[in-house]
């Protein structure tokens, strides 16, 4: 199984897991009366009605990189003559002897067979150093597709909640997550060194003061542990799957 197969499998059980989570809140909606949490869950499907589109999309990409990967297998194929199949009479076999020389004029040399070939031009490659006439458009290398264009978005663009530019946003929002989190963690370490310096020198009152500071780290490292999980879960990274060897 190579790269994209993975890739779409795991795309699946995303979506998957999306609409699971729409069914939960959608029945949690139907057995409270609370107008605040209907709201919330009101929010939650919302959201995730958009991830499973956006998860989709995705999808859809990766069907057709690995349709377009297919026929570049298919053209890069051995495309020679194999058993069975009759070889064009305009080639010569190895098996046929020696190519037959053309013929003679009276005086012995031989005749000018370029008019029954037809000519390129006026004047023979050797004079005028030019290559023979081909495509004008070289054939893309396999797997090159046409360069898509970048879309134009600012940062204030991509944490807009309806941004259409969900992709990049999740994307961000995963850079953003790790570095608050790195650096919450290394608050925690100095408030846990700081509870204990304060309980060595008998300070209650900073030290009650520092633990409760603890209590609140702890539960943001938490809450933005959750928050890295849940875009961690939708993040897909095309361009990996794209670069890496079948």
């Amino acid at each position: 199984m190579n790269n994209d197969d993975d890739a779409l499998t795991s795309v699946y059980k995303k979506i998957e897991r999306e609409k699971a989570l729409i069914q939960a809140a959608n029945q949690m909606r139907q057995q409270t009366q609370n107008e605040q949490v209907r709201s919330r869950l009101d929010t939650q499907m919302r959201e995730g009605r958009r991830n499973i589109q956006y998860l989709e999309e995705r999808m859809q990409e990766l069907q057709m990189r690995r349709m377009g990967q297919g026929m570049d297998t298919m053209n890069l194929g051995p495309s020679s003559a194999g058993p069975g199949r009759p070889q064009s009479s305009g080639f010569r076999n190895d098996r046929d002897g020696p190519p037959t020389p053309p013929p003679k004029d009276s005086r012995g040399g031989y005749t000018d067979v370029g008019s029954e070939r037809g000519d390129y031009g006026t004047q023979d490659y050797s004079q005028t150093g030019m290559m023979p006439p081909r495509h004008p458009y070289a054939p893309l290398a396999p797997g090159q597709g046409m360069p898509k264009s970048r879309p134009n978005f600012t940062k204030l663009d991509l944490i807009k909640y309806d941004t259409p530019y969900l992709g990049p946003r999740i994307q961000l929002m995963l850079s953003q997550l790790e570095f608050k989190l790195n650096v919450e963690k290394q608050y925690l370490k100095g408030i846990e060194k700081m509870v204990q310096l304060y309980q060595m020198e008998g300070d209650r009152k900073s030290r009650a003061d520092a633990a409760g500071r603890r209590v609140e780290s702890t539960q943001k490292i938490q809450l933005l542990k959750q928050a890295l999980k849940r875009y961690e879960d939708l993040h897909i990274d095309m361009e990996s799957t794209a670069d890496a060897p079948d």
